[in-house]
């Protein structure tokens, strides 16, 4: 629902999780590949995936995936 109601933006949910963060990452134009952002900014910490337009991830440190993240979206403030 927040993926279409946003459609030109990546959408990111997390949830805490036993051992970690489930996440769950959207982008419904495609203009970015959740996918390859979920490989790249889990590397070493958890892992993730799926399609170009939805996408799965699991971290053990969220900090650290949200900075990754910000990095790759051009927003690292």
């Amino acid at each position: 629902i927040i993926s279409d109601k946003n459609p030109g933006k990546v959408v990111i949910i997390a949830n805490l999780a036993p051992e970690g963060y489930k996440i769950s990452l959207r982008s419904q134009k495609g203009k970015v590949n959740v996918s390859l952002l979920a490989k790249k900014c889990t590397k070493k910490i958890g892992s993730g995936g799926g399609h170009e337009q939805a996408a799965g991830a699991f971290v053990k440190d969220f900090n650290l995936f949200k900075k990754r993240v910000l990095k790759e979206l051009g927003k690292n403030k």
